[in-house]
């Protein structure tokens, strides 16, 4: 199943969220809800002039890990990921949602009770990775089963 990822980016210092973007079938930016207009312009500015990927490569002559740049491509699919990234350079906070997913997970905790457990993954759901949350969901549908 194919679904949306959302990037949502927050100054490292104050907390305060900065955007939430996603992506197109294209790679396309898109901005969602409010946002600070002066972060959307830099990171506009940023994304024309381009911005590099990172890759970490063995060596196995030298038995070290060389890390790899290259300009980054706006039509691989994992662009976003390329994305993330670089506003983590950059030093922002940037946390990967996934509202699909979330609402997946949250309609299969309904149909448990209401208890602190239950609580308590419902609160750290925006915060799990994408990884965690689809383990999450799995888990749930083979309990539900």
């Amino acid at each position: 199943m194919n679904r949306t990822m959302l990037l949502e980016i927050k100054n490292r210092q104050s907390g305060e969220i900065l955007a939430t973007i996603t992506f197109g079938s294209h790679n396309e930016m898109q901005f969602i809800g409010d946002y600070d207009f002066g972060f959307k312009d830099i990171l506009t500015e940023n994304l024309k002039r381009g911005i590099y990927e990172e890759r970490e490569l063995y060596d196995d002559k030298s038995r070290t890990f060389i890390l790899y740049r290259s300009p980054a491509s706006s039509q691989k699919d994992y662009y976003p990921l390329v994305v993330r990234r670089f506003l983590q350079r950059e030093g922002y906070t940037v946390t990967e949602r996934y509202p699909e997913l979330e609402n997946e997970i949250r309609l299969l905790l309904d149909q448990f009770p209401d208890n602190k457990e239950r609580q308590i993954v419902l609160s750290e759901l925006p915060q799990m990775t994408h990884l965690r949350q689809t383990t999450l969901l799995r888990e749930l549908e083979s309990f539900l089963n």
